[in-house]
This record gives C-alpha cells, sequence and structure tokens, in this order.
C-alpha cells in the first residue's frame, strides 16, 4: 500500500490509544506508551497535516472506553477519508471459543482495569475479533486505514527495565464475548501493522530519558523521512542506526 495522496489531503482521523498503568494487576505497568502516542501525534501532525481536531486520543482507558473511541472514530469518518489508528500496551492471549483462529488462542489488547476482579466486560481484555468488527464498519466507509499495534501478539490483532516486554500472561477465562459471531475482514486494502507476530514480544527501552516503544521510535523515525510514492512497508523496514524494527505486516 502507497502512503496515500489522501494522507495529505482528505479528512483525517486519528485514534491513538495508550495504557500504562496495570498497578492494579499482576502485571508491571509501562512507561512509554504515554510517550508513543506524543511521538505518533507529532509525526502525524507535521508530514500528514493533521490538526487537533483531527484526533481522539484515550490513556489509560477501560474495554468499555476503547469500544466508545472506536465508535466516536467511526461516526467521523467520511468516504475515502484516511484513518490512523494507533495501540500502545499490553498484548497477550486468550482461548479462541468461536473457532476463527487456526492458533486456537485470540490476540487481545489489556486494557485498563481488566483482570483486576471487576464483574462486568471491563474486567477483560479487548480481543482481536471485537477490533475487527470496527474495522468492517470503518471499511464501509473508506479504505485508506492504517493500523498499528505496538504490543505483544500484535501480528494479527489488528515491557523489564532494559527493554521491558510488553506482554502478559494468556487469560485463561473464558471471555464474556468469545462465543460471539464476528464477520471476517475480507478487503486487501489498507495495512495492519504489529511490533511482534503472534508469537513474539514487543519491548519498550529508554531514549533521551523517556521510555518508548521500540517498535514505535523506529516506525515514527522512518515517517518523519517518508515521500510521497513510499511504501508504508517500506518505511518501517528501513534499518536505523543499525537496529531492526521487526514487525508483522498484513493486510486487512
Amino acid at each position: 500500500m502507497l502512503i496515500p495522496q489522501s494522507a495529505l489531503t482528505a479528512g483525517k482521523h486519528a485514534l491513538l490509544i495508550g495504557i500504562q498503568d496495570y498497578s492494579k494487576t499482576p502485571f508491571n505497568s509501562l512507561k512509554g506508551p504515554f510517550n508513543d502516542i506524543e511521538l505518533t501525534k507529532g509525526v502525524l501532525r507535521e508530514r500528514f497535516g493533521f490538526q487537533n481536531d483531527d484526533f481522539i486520543i484515550i490513556k489509560d482507558a477501560t474495554h468499555t472506553g476503547i469500544e466508545k473511541a472506536f465508535k466516536k472514530l467511526i461516526n467521523r469518518v467520511n468516504p475515502h477519508d484516511f484513518v490512523y489508528i494507533f495501540y500502545s500496551g499490553h498484548g497477550s492471549q486468550t482461548k479462541d471459543l468461536n473457532g476463527e483462529e487456526p492458533s486456537g488462542y485470540d490476540q487481545t489488547w489489556v486494557s485498563y482495569g481488566a483482570r483486576t476482579g471487576r464483574d462486568d466486560i471491563d474486567d477483560y481484555d479487548v480481543l482481536d475479533d471485537e477490533i475487527n468488527a470496527w474495522l468492517i464498519e470503518l471499511y464501509a466507509k473508506t479504505d485508506q486505514i492504517v493500523f498499528i499495534s505496538d504490543s505483544c501478539h500484535s501480528g494479527t490483532v489488528t515491557r523489564g527495565p532494559t527493554p521491558a516486554i510488553r506482554f502478559v500472561k494468556d487469560d485463561n477465562r473464558p471471555h464474556l464475548l468469545g462465543e460471539r459471531p464476528y464477520k471476517r475482514l475480507t478487503t486487501h486494502h489498507g495495512i495492519r501493522i504489529g511490533a511482534a507476530r503472534d508469537d513474539e514480544s514487543a519491548m519498550e527501552f529508554p531514549r533521551k530519558d523517556q521510555y518508548y516503544g521500540l517498535f514505535t521510535w523506529y516506525w515514527t523515525q522512518n515517517l518523519q523521512q517518508a515521500q510521497a510514492g513510499n511504501t508504508w512497508v517500506k518505511s518501517c523496514c528501513t534499518d536505523n542506526r543499525g537496529d531492526k524494527c521487526l514487525f508483522a505486516s498484513l493486510p486487512i
């Protein structure tokens, strides 16, 4: 997928999600997601002309909060607009209950408050099936969508001290939404980029006295230099200062 002219001229919308407070869970909190949001916002403003009103930014959002943000985004988008979706936080897995995953596991985003003993949906991660369903609604309006997930197990989803791992153990409980039938994405437009394949870990690391997702740091550095006609994949694959940025890139 080429970096489209629509990224410069069409209506623009960005949903940026960062979860770093996991203090109420057994998992380590993260240091980089909010910095990742600022990096991403900066490059979208400077290189692609995004304005402040084009952003929906949510930090330490619950499962319900993430769903509401996606619905807000869907309602904003007009035909042929350019959409950029970004998540930074822990990723995980849970057992696939509707038989759609060859691996037997759904990939998840670990939202704020998940696995803390609540008695509602906010105690559960966000399923990749849910994300796909929201993307289908967006694709009904535009095929100019870039989806980025800087988390573990992010290859098909649509952090220790140096570096830290953005991974938590699987949630072995039956997910409240796990048996729901979901439509599958059939379009081959747009692009989905994850910091790690389903069996890999994503990391965050210190840079300039701040922590960032390793993937997000190099991805945004290369986007700063991207030119019209470059592909998103070329922008990501570019080796920066000798550190290779590894990721899975899949059409959605």
